[in-house]
């Protein structure tokens, strides 16, 4: 199911790429995948994934990370 991930947006390296930081780490996404503007909290489109009550999330990352969230910082798609 997809749904929003906060998370602090920052200038990528290229005009269509956002620096997005979750939970200390830092990944490269598509500036179409973000809500937000640069140097503001803003929140990126992930896939996520319910597992023994955990959650994880799959970035629109060129190699898929995978970063396990927590459910206070989602919300849906749409929203």
């Amino acid at each position: 199911m997809m749904r929003w991930l906060r998370c602090a947006v920052k200038k990528g390296m290229f005009s269509d790429e956002r620096l997005i930081s979750i939970t200390g780490m830092t990944f490269f996404v598509h500036k179409d995948q973000v809500q937000g503007d640069i140097d503001h909290q803003g929140k990126v489109r992930v896939e996520l994934l319910k597992k023994d009550n955990q959650f994880w999330a799959i970035l629109p990352t060129e190699d898929t990370a995978i970063v396990e969230v927590n459910s206070d910082d989602l919300e849906a798609v749409g929203a």
